[in-house]
């Protein structure tokens, strides 16, 4: 199931983001009330290397966006792969 859009719509930022929260814990194994928007990459030990090019991929799939290569390294908190998810 592709997940709803970011931005626009009657969502709001907060339930969005919240949103976002929720994929990202299934993605890493994790309960949603371990994460935050600031929450990143190696906070956790779920959330390595391996696990961020996964937190990518799925973030892509879901959202249907493409996020180019060399933009992966500046993603570095969720708040960072939610904006990415944002964009059309």
């Amino acid at each position: 199931m592709r997940g709803a859009p970011l931005a626009g719509g009657t969502r709001s930022c907060a339930s969005a983001e919240d949103d976002f929260i929720a994929f990202a814990a299934s993605v890493l194994g994790v309960p949603p009330e371990r994460l935050t928007p600031e929450t990143a990459c190696g906070d956790i030990p779920e959330w390595d290397s391996v696990m961020h090019l996964r937190l990518v991929m799925e973030t892509e799939a879901r959202y249907g966006v493409s996020i180019p290569l060399e933009e992966i390294p500046a993603l570095r908190t969720l708040a960072d792969f939610a904006r990415a998810a944002a964009r059309s």
